[in-house]
């Protein structure tokens, strides 16, 4: 909420939520335009355009093929957002996606965000019909009617591993064994390892 107590609505479409920051900071305005670009730029040209696993050779020319892939690979979001000189209040609207990968702006990688920033405004955001919960449920069901089982609250206290290292079970903070071919957390990752 802005000063007004009026919301400031975060569009799929670009534009419009560059004209909607550009409505509650006018004086930001050219700022905000520059931000975009240069996430969009990111984004398109060199996050999508990226290699899962490069072949070396290929990983070799990373520097030159994707510059700002490593420009800002070790960059928080803040510092990144330091570059366009934004004032606070706009920094904190524009960061409102940060909850989502379980980090402050001054924690949470540029990069992750910009992806966040690509993703919601590039591919466009839908609302899921009934809400998202429907898609857990369809998951949930999916996942069960497959042969899955879901342990709900079940703090794992340690990864157990065979004589040739590779994971085969979980031990919760009870002592009992999980063991099964596949073990999925849906902790964020800093707490699961």
């Amino acid at each position: 909420l802005t000063d007004k107590n009026k919301p400031i609505f975060c569009y799929a479409d670009i534009n419009k939520y560059i004209e909607e920051l550009s409505r509650y900071f006018p004086n930001e305005t050219k700022k905000i335009k520059k931000f975009f670009e240069k996430a969009e730029k990111i984004w398109n040209r060199e996050i999508l355009r990226s290699y899962h696993n490069p072949s070396l050779p290929l990983l070799l020319s990373y520097p030159f093929m994707f510059p700002n892939l490593f420009k800002y690979a070790n960059c928080t979001f803040d510092k990144f957002l330091d570059k366009f000189q934004l004032s606070i209040p706009l920094k904190e609207v524009i960061s409102v996606g940060w909850p989502y990968l379980g980090l402050t702006r001054d924690r949470v990688s540029a990069l992750y965000m910009i992806c966040l920033i690509g993703s919601y405004h590039g591919d466009r955001s839908y609302f899921i019909k009934g809400g998202f919960g429907n898609v857990v449920k369809s998951l949930e069901s999916n996942f069960k009617n497959l042969g899955g089982e879901i342990l709900y609250n079940t703090e794992i206290k340690k990864i157990l591993l065979n004589n040739r290292n590779i994971a085969y079970a979980v031990k919760d903070r009870n002592n009992n064994i999980y063991e099964a071919e596949k073990i999925i957390s849906n902790v964020d990752t800093k707490k699961t390892f």
